[in-house]
């Protein structure tokens, strides 16, 4: 996990802080990667290296993917314009794409696109 990063991504965003600590966003963070035992869902850092391993040429744009939508959803859920049946849907259409890695980057642009649009950092 990249702390400093998500560091400045809770400062820029006055309206998360408003409604949620530094030490809870980051809680959430770590949630989205390691994932949960009950019930079971697999966090990022296993789907990152399954993906990673069918497409090692795309990693960087893995790992940015994953950093940009754990950054939207970890924050409080009164803000986050990212939501949990969003991260199932992306899960499943990686899985899918994942066949063929050109797909897989096509999904992964796809995907960065629409959190880009949702937080106006496009």
């Amino acid at each position: 996990m990249d702390e400093a990063f998500f560091r400045a991504k809770y400062d820029a965003d006055k309206a998360n802080q408003a409604k949620q600590p530094w030490a809870e966003y980051q809680k959430w963070v770590q949630r989205f990667y390691e994932g949960q035992r009950f019930p079971p869902i697999a966090g990022w850092a296993e789907r990152e290296k399954d993906l990673v391993a069918k497409a090692p040429q795309a990693r960087g744009q893995i790992e940015a993917v994953g950093r940009l939508i754990a950054a939207e959803w970890a924050k409080d859920n009164a803000v986050r314009k990212v939501s949990t049946s969003d991260l199932q849907a992306w899960g499943s259409q990686f899985k899918d794409a994942a066949k063929d890695p050109a797909k897989l980057v096509a999904a992964l642009q796809e995907v960065q696109a629409e959190v880009a649009k949702r937080t106006g950092s496009a």
